[in-house]
């Protein structure tokens, strides 16, 4: 299973993207580090993709659903 977590470098999105990768899903980080911090994925950062950007730019939406489809 393939899942994209928005926020993902943050506190409760880096927690759920570490579940997710230990349950063996593929995961797709989309995270602007406003708030998160990359350091908050240094256990998985090997096993997901990030995606670095603003999910409400156009350009990052169009680069994303390239990435996963």
């Amino acid at each position: 299973m393939r899942y994209v977590v928005t926020g993902g470098a943050g506190f409760i999105g880096s927690n759920t993207v570490d579940e997710l990768v230990r349950r063996g899903a593929s995961v797709v980080v989309l995270d602007d580090l406003s708030a998160g911090k990359e350091e908050n994925l240094a256990d998985v950062r090997n096993k997901i993709s990030f995606i670095k950007g603003s999910p409400t730019s156009k350009w990052f939406e169009k680069r994303c659903t390239r990435r996963i489809t």
